[in-house]
């Protein structure tokens, strides 16, 4: 069968095309199945509570991968900025991407370490941060994302303000020192959570399970004030997190991105 020159064109552009669209699908694929997990922060520089004269601040960050490379070009941040009664703070810039061979990123095997920086206009809106949602993913060259993770990164002098959350309820208990479980009591789809007891973090981006994990906690004479904020909603929201104070009865929680729940523990 002959061709003509105007069919053999015609094939030749649908055939780039095709090819094209094969590409594209073969990127976007590599990042739906890139996963990015277990992520921790190092506070470096501090600009809330007087820390910096100008105002600039440092968190490390470090995540681990599982996938191939295709999906590791870059990584890009979305934070939002807050002070203690959640209000937004604007006004600070930062890095919204950082891309691999930056001497802010390395890599050791499967574990990324990124330096995230931001700097505020001026210092009193930064002396007023308390705490900043980061949700972050990497990308491929083209722009296609992984998935998302969301911490939060608490300041040194990080407080927790009555207007930010709910008392869900209370408990009595006769020591100092208590055990508390935490559990996913819903579908196990990667619910996270941070944990304030008597304005300490005592954990911090922790990821709930159904089988649950127990942690014990020293307390003090009188009311001892757990608040627990959700990190995410996982797959799908709500967060659906249980505790039991000294293997007590289950405590169900909701906790929220900006509303957290609190359980009294009276010794």
């Amino acid at each position: 069968m002959k061709l003509s020159i105007y069919s053999l064109c015609l094939l030749l552009i649908s055939f780039s095309c095709t090819q094209r669209k094969v590409d594209l699908e073969v990127f976007e694929k590599d990042c739906r199945n890139f996963k990015i997990k277990n992520p921790t922060y190092q506070n470096i520089l501090d600009p809330s509570c007087g820390g910096s004269v100008t105002g600039s601040g440092q968190f490390r960050v470090v995540f681990e991968i599982d996938g191939e490379d295709k999906c590791l070009k870059r990584v890009s941040n979305a934070p939002i900025f807050y002070d203690a009664q959640n209000n937004i703070l604007t006004g600070v810039t930062f890095q919204e991407k950082i891309t691999l061979g930056d001497p802010n990123i390395t890599r050791n095997g499967n574990t990324i370490t990124y330096i995230f920086e931001y700097s505020f206009q001026n210092t009193t809106d930064a002396d007023r941060l308390n705490h900043i949602y980061l949700r972050f993913n990497t990308e491929n060259e083209i722009g296609n994302p992984s998935n998302a993770l969301e911490v939060r990164l608490n300041m040194q002098c990080s407080s927790v303000d009555p207007s930010t959350y709910t008392n869900k309820a209370s408990v009595n208990v006769n020591s100092s020192v208590v055990s508390i479980r935490f559990w996913d009591n819903a579908a196990e789809d990667g619910d996270i959570i941070s944990v304030n007891l008597n304005g300490v973090w005592v954990l911090e981006n922790y990821m709930i399970t159904n089988a649950g994990q127990t942690f014990n906690f020293n307390i003090n004479n009188g009311t001892n004030r757990l608040v627990v904020y959700a990190v995410n909603q996982g797959k799908s929201g709500p967060n659906t997190l249980s505790i039991a104070v000294n293997s007590g009865s289950e405590i169900r929680l909701d906790p929220e991105l900006l509303t957290g729940q609190s359980v009294n523990i009276n010794f």
